[in-house]
């Protein structure tokens, strides 16, 4: 148990970090987006979200920064499988697709056994033998994984923002 906590602990650099970056990138966004005014159609896709939408964003934004950071990170565990499974299951929950908690369960337990394979394999390289194609195979890897968990944010941002009554009306009045 103990040494769980202490493996939690060692993320606290990353989730100060990263509120740290959120706080930084709106304050930005805020100057960028009263001084040019055209800019609003981009950040108009984000507003008249419900608080449960902007949650569910939240937790999709979190998980993705966190999964991105664990693929540039020499070891996982278990508590990174339980940082991305929490991260999941919750967005799925408060944006009521209880349905597809089951398609998050084993994504992210998926995501987590290709990081574990990404480690065992960065441990081989570097520790038992290197060769250009080993290397070839872990970038590919690597990639991958980067464009799955990407596709996977972009689905369900994509399920939470189309959700939104003003962009219902827009299609309505499109089609």
């Amino acid at each position: 148990m103990l040494d769980y906590l202490n493996k939690i602990i060692n993320y606290f650099p990353f989730f100060i970090s990263f509120f740290v970056i959120i706080i930084f990138l709106s304050v930005i966004l805020d100057k960028v987006m009263k001084k040019n005014k055209n800019n609003i159609k981009i950040f108009g896709l984000f507003m008249g979200l419900s608080n449960r939408n902007i949650l569910s964003l939240t937790f999709i934004t979190t998980s993705y920064i966190f999964f991105i950071w664990q693929l540039f990170s020499k070891s996982v565990d278990l508590v990174t499988l339980g940082v991305i499974f929490t991260c999941f299951v919750l967005t799925d929950i408060v944006s009521k697709q209880y349905i597809k908690i089951i398609f998050s369960i084993i994504s992210s337990v998926l995501l987590y056994l290709g990081l574990y394979c990404k480690c065992v394999f960065y441990d081989y390289i570097t520790t038992i033998h290197s060769s250009f194609i080993e290397i070839i195979l872990l970038i590919l890897l690597v990639l991958f994984l980067f464009f799955y968990i990407s596709y996977f944010l972009i689905k369900k941002a994509d399920y939470i923002v189309v959700q939104n009554k003003y962009i219902k009306k827009m299609n309505g009045k499109d089609s």
